[in-house]
């Protein structure tokens, strides 16, 4: 499996669960709904990820996947998915 991020979001509870895949090997993370774009390219950043796929509501999903893209850094380049 190529590396990646997954966050499967639940909009009811406060920590969301995000999973860093690397080498088919799984850390977890945690990060307030709120704090999940800057969470998510830092994470990317920090682990030279490129693909951050989002699981759950696609209505709740698309503003996340908005600010991820607007508000990641200038030379990074992300693909967000909701699946």
């Amino acid at each position: 499996m190529e590396d990646r991020i997954i966050v499967d979001i639940d909009p009811f509870i406060l920590n969301q669960k995000i999973n860093v895949i690397q080498n088919n090997e799984i850390t977890e993370y945690s990060a307030a709904v709120d704090e999940l774009p800057d969470t998510l390219c830092n994470l990317a950043k920090q682990n030279n990820i490129n693909h951050i796929d989002l699981k759950g509501n696609t209505g709740y999903l698309l503003k996340i996947k908005n600010d991820i893209i607007n508000n990641k850094f200038e030379y990074q380049s992300l693909e967000v998915n909701i699946i």
